[in-house]
């Protein structure tokens, strides 16, 4: 009921935002917006976002190490599986796929899974903070441009940040609380929530760290090439603002695929640097149909083949 309930919710978001997204744009500026795509910086685009999903799925595979020993093949069946999913439904629903993805094909804890992905959004989360609030900071001191809206929500995502990792971190400190509950699954799968949770003290966390460092700045390099296909130039801070921006504005309920939602996160981006509705709604749509759809497609290519080779040895056996 709760999943239909954020669905339904998630659906109603999108659509507000789809038509208020509509009404800013007229369709001779949005044909005239799409005459000047730039399809080579598509395709540039697309192959620096595989080196980033590559990176996230070491990432990832150092954050399960001491949950489930996986493969490099099998982290990224997973990830790209679950990353479909929170593309194609609403309420982020692919994180919770992508665990029981695991449990189902590779054994290990759901919940244990689960707080992986929970320190992998953390990490994932102070740097999308950090890229907006670097990008605010440069457009002021470069331009003197002041964006009240953006800057209170850097502010916001900031707080929701850091209270979500003073949580994370302070989690295991329940755990007297939880051996009082009188159901023992209960109990047993949110101890190993817990235990997972405490990646964020294990030796050697500076590496995922890093990765996620590493990640940002590809996917900064992947907006900026997008941008440009768009024929977008806002150099470091609009690509960094845009990146914060458009990134938080999936945490919102909205429709599969981010339809609406998106849209109106890069409009705001970027109005500050002077272009117009139209452009931004086709910046952003460029990212979700060949950066998300991309993600679709391989995720639906590996469900395929699972299932093929599934029913095979069925077959033979």
């Amino acid at each position: 009921m709760r999943a239909f309930f954020q669905s339904v919710l998630g659906l109603a978001f999108g659509g507000f935002f789809l038509w208020l997204a509509l009404r800013m744009v007229g369709s001779d500026e949005l044909l005239q917006a799409v005459s000047v795509v730039q399809l080579h910086w598509i395709g540039v685009a697309l192959c620096i976002f595989a080196v980033d999903m590559a990176l996230r799925v070491k990432r990832w595979q150092f954050l399960l190490s001491d949950t489930v020993k996986l493969s490099n093949g099998q982290v990224a069946k997973a990830l790209i599986i679950g990353y479909m999913v929170n593309n194609l439904l609403p309420a982020r629903l692919g994180e919770i796929y992508r665990a029981d993805f695991v449990k189902r094909h590779y054994g290990g804890s759901r919940s244990s899974v689960l707080g992986t992905i929970v320190v992998e959004r953390l990490l994932d989360g102070f740097a999308v903070v950090l890229s907006l609030s670097l990008g605010l900071l440069v457009l002021y001191v470069s331009r003197g441009i002041d964006s009240p809206v953006l800057t209170t929500l850097a502010i916001v995502a900031a707080l929701g940040c850091t209270a979500a990792f003073g949580a994370v971190f302070w989690f295991h400190k329940l755990n007297w609380l939880f051996r009082q509950i009188p159901w023992s699954w209960l109990t047993s799968r949110l101890e190993d929530f817990s235990l997972a949770l405490q990646a964020l003290k294990m030796p050697g966390f500076h590496y995922p760290i890093i990765l996620t460092g590493l990640i940002y700045m590809l996917e900064a390099l992947v907006l900026w090439a997008a941008l440009t296909a768009a024929g977008i130039d806002v150099g470091l801070a609009g690509v960094l603002i845009v990146l914060g921006t458009a990134v938080l504005s999936t945490l919102l309920p909205t429709a599969p695929g981010y339809v609406g939602s998106l849209q109106i996160a890069y409009i705001f981006a970027l109005a500050p640097f002077g272009y117009e509705a139209p452009q931004a709604f086709i910046a952003a749509t460029i990212s979700q149909v060949f950066l998300a759809g991309s993600l679709i497609v391989t995720g639906l290519l590996i469900m395929f083949y699972m299932n093929v080779k599934r029913l095979a040895v069925r077959h033979v056996s």
